[in-house]
C-alpha cells in the first residue's frame, strides 16, 4: 500500500514537472522572470561585501522630481504643461560640470535628432566640442525604413505574432545630428531586443546590433571605447 502511495506521489510530481515545463516553453511563466531577477539582485547587493575601491561608473537619471524642479525654474507661474524634452542648455551645463570634475567619458541615453535641435542646441554643441571628456550619445536602429507602401503591401505577411515581414526588410541607423559630426565621439545603440527581453524587464542587452552597413555598438560598448 505504501509502495503504491509512493509511486502515485512520484507520478503526480512528474506530471506537474512536465506541465510546468510545457507552460514555460510556451512563455506562460515569463511574468515571473522580472520579480525573480529583481529579488535575486536585491539579495545579492545586500550580502555582497562593499567595494574595495570607489565606483568608476556613475548614473545620473532624469527623474520626475528633477523635471518638476526644472519646470518650476522655467515656468514659475505654471503657464505651460509638462517640461519635456528638457532644454538643451541643461545638458550643456551637465557636460561642463562633469568635464570640470575630471570624468573620463560622458554618455547620454538620449537621442538628439536633427529635427529635435532647438535654439539652445548651439550651446550644447559648444559644450560637447570643448569638453575634455569624449561625449557619446544614443542611437537607434529603425526597421522598415526606406520601402514604399506599395512594395510593403506586396511583401506583407501577417503572422499575428512577429509583425509584418517587411518590417525586417530594411534598417536605418539613427546617429548623432549631422551638424555634430566630428565633435561627439560617436553614437551607441539603445535598441530594446525583444528576442532577449520580456515585458518591461531588461534581462540582457547585447553589446552590438546588426543594422545599417554592419554591426552597430551599443551605448555601453561605445562608452567603453571612449
Amino acid at each position: 500500500m505504501r509502495r503504491k502511495s509512493l509511486l502515485a506521489k512520484i507520478l503526480v510530481l512528474v506530471v506537474i514537472w512536465l506541465g510546468v515545463g510545457w507552460v514555460s516553453g510556451l512563455g506562460g511563466l515569463r511574468f515571473l522572470e522580472g520579480p525573480q531577477d529583481e529579488l535575486f539582485w536585491r539579495i545579492r547587493w545586500r550580502v555582497r561585501p562593499g567595494p574595495a575601491e570607489p565606483p568608476r561608473v556613475f548614473v545620473f537619471p532624469i527623474d520626475l522630481k528633477s523635471v518638476e524642479t526644472l519646470k518650476s525654474l522655467e515656468d514659475p507661474h505654471h503657464r505651460t504643461g509638462f517640461l519635456w524634452p528638457l532644454p538643451h542648455r541643461y545638458y550643456a551645463q551637465a557636460i561642463r560640470r562633469l568635464s570640470s570634475l575630471g570624468v573620463k567619458a560622458i554618455g547620454f541615453d538620449i537621442q538628439f535628432a536633427d529635427w529635435a535641435l532647438s535654439s539652445d542646441s548651439a550651446d550644447l554643441a559648444a559644450a560637447i566640442a570643448s569638453s575634455s571628456a569624449p561625449v557619446v550619445v544614443a542611437g537607434q536602429i529603425e526597421k522598415g525604413v526606406g520601402m514604399s507602401l506599395d512594395a510593403a503591401d506586396q511583401r506583407r505577411e501577417d503572422n499575428d505574432g512577429e509583425g509584418y515581414d517587411f518590417d525586417q526588410a530594411t534598417t536605418h541607423v539613427e546617429r548623432e545630428p549631422a551638424s555634430w559630426a566630428g565633435i561627439v565621439f560617436g553614437a551607441g545603440m539603445v535598441n530594446f531586443d525583444k528576442d532577449v527581453n520580456a515585458g518591461e524587464t531588461i534581462l540582457a542587452h547585447p553589446l552590438v546590433f546588426s543594422g545599417g552597413d554592419g554591426l552597430q555598438p551599443s551605448l555601453a560598448l561605445q562608452l567603453f571605447h571612449a
